[in-house]
């Protein structure tokens, strides 16, 4: 982790990522947790949450690419048709599936605008982001949501007991 990033930690270790140090990060009372750039053009979504231990709950869980589809259904820029690319993190600890959108000359979206959804799930915990930006700012923030990727990690469903438990708090030897 450089100087200029940040660690987000949620539910006491279920879920973590490291984003952009200059972003700001800001409750919405929808339950959603937004972080954007300091110009506001680059904005990240982030709603999480604990899945229930229920043997029963986690054989009816739909499976990720479902769960992505069922999103885009609420979002207008979206068609039916589109496509989830679909796969599970490398070490094998998440089901992941990811969705790109780039908006299409003469709609009536707005100016070449682009947005990226994923959702990860292990078996205790689920995961949305949603990231959107205009093309000007298509640079920094696909570096910023690759940066945010490759460090989402989920936890096992083991809280930290305090903050100093945590892998970037604690005294090195």
């Amino acid at each position: 982790m450089s100087e200029t990033e940040k660690i987000l930690v949620l539910d006491r270790g279920g879920m973590e990522l490291i984003y952009p140090g200059q972003w700001s990060v800001h409750p919405e009372p929808t339950g959603v947790l937004a972080l954007q750039d300091p110009n506001k053009s680059v904005r990240l979504k982030v709603l999480f949450g604990r899945l229930s231990r229920d043997e029963s709950t986690e054989s009816a869980l739909l499976p990720v690419d479902n769960v992505l589809r069922h999103f885009l259904d609420g979002v207008p820029e979206t068609t039916r048709n589109v496509v989830i690319q679909r796969g599970v993190q490398p070490n094998g600890s998440m089901a992941l599936a990811h969705y790109t959108y780039e908006s299409k000359p003469g709609t009536a979206d707005p100016p070449e605008a682009h947005a990226r959804w994923l959702v990860a799930r292990n078996p205790n915990f689920q995961i949305v982001l949603s990231l959107r930006y205009d093309s000007l700012d298509a640079p920094s923030a696909t570096a910023a949501w690759e940066r945010i990727i490759e460090t989402l990690h989920l936890g096992d469903g083991v809280p930290l007991s305090n903050p100093d438990e945590h892998w970037s708090l604690r005294k090195p030897n």
